[in-house]
């Protein structure tokens, strides 16, 4: 697992982790691995760069603008008990001066709700639609980056997913169990194994 769990670092966007996504190389059309950072917003700045980056998104983007609402609303002093509980996450290529995050190198965000110690839901995500409505796709994983990345920091997600098959099928792929009564919810539990790895990675660390 490509994870790197430092949270120490003063960036305003606090980073979580690095993980890869990949490529399609131009000359020999494989796919290489690209590093990018997985972070969490919690400033007003950060939250302003969201913005420009869904307006940049445009029409194409269902949920950027909800995941950027609760991105300011969590930023202010008062805020109603939903905000309490709510976060919004990013995946940008910038790997550096994260104080100033660069709304063009924005590729993927998310908003979760926490509902319990270490489960939460995932209410909205968003990948750069200019990454997944080409017919020939040269950037891949960003979604699953996203998921991978809060498998990292939560021992249960849920989420209900929009009712397209290739949508149930990504969530399938990415480990999440669909319930019988209800084809569009899914529940992702960390197992025994995930447990030991994050163990593993946190003490190699």
């Amino acid at each position: 697992m490509d994870t790197n769990y430092n949270n120490r670092i003063p960036f305003q966007a606090k980073l979580i982790n690095r993980i890869k996504i990949y490529k399609t190389d131009d000359i020999t059309y494989k796919k290489r691995p690209v590093k990018v950072s997985f972070v969490e917003i919690n400033t007003k700045n950060d939250a302003e760069a969201l913005k420009h980056t869904s307006d940049y998104w445009g029409l194409d983007s269902k949920y950027s603008e909800d995941i950027v609402n609760t991105a300011i609303e969590c930023t202010k002093e008062r805020k109603d008990q939903y905000y309490n509980l709510s976060k919004v996450y990013a995946l940008t290529y910038q790997q550096n001066n994260l104080h100033n995050l660069n709304p063009n190198s924005v590729i993927g965000m998310l908003e979760i709700r926490k509902l319990a110690d270490k489960h939460i839901s995932i209410p909205f995500i968003q990948v750069d639609p200019k990454i997944i409505l080409p017919i020939f796709r040269d950037v891949h994983g960003v979604g699953s980056a996203m998921l991978k990345s809060l498998k990292g920091i939560y021992d249960k997600i849920q989420l209900r997913s929009s009712s397209t098959k290739s949508t149930r099928n990504f969530y399938k792929k990415n480990g999440f169990r669909n319930n019988l009564r209800d084809k569009d919810f899914f529940v992702w539990k960390l197992s025994l194994k995930e447990r030991f790895e994050r163990l593993f990675n946190f003490l190699s660390f």
